[in-house]
């Protein structure tokens, strides 16, 4: 029974670890989108991450990658909206309220 109380606490641990990560840097995209006076490409987005957020960027080894998966997840919940720029570049974009 010890050992299963052990595991569980581990398993615990590893979850909130994991899912603070995530939702720190899940904050700190929607933080640049939110705050940006336009749409972003993905480039723009993650140097004001690396600017804004140093301690957070260093832990992805694409961070273009990342910021990307975020990008489409906030997308899917629809908190932001992707399209193409005038020069056939994906944008994101915060969707503001009415």
């Amino acid at each position: 029974a010890g050992g299963a109380a052990v595991q569980e606490q581990l398993v615990a641990a590893l979850d909130r670890g994991v899912s603070g990560r995530r939702s720190g840097f899940t904050r700190a995209c929607r933080t640049v989108l939110m705050e940006s006076n336009r749409p972003l490409r993905t480039r723009e987005a993650t140097e004001i991450l690396q600017r804004r957020f140093p301690e957070l960027v260093g832990r992805h080894k694409d961070l273009a990658a990342s910021a990307t998966t975020v990008f489409h997840r906030l997308t899917r919940y629809a908190e932001v909206r992707c399209f193409l720029d005038e020069e056939g570049v994906r944008v994101w974009e915060w969707v503001r309220e009415p």
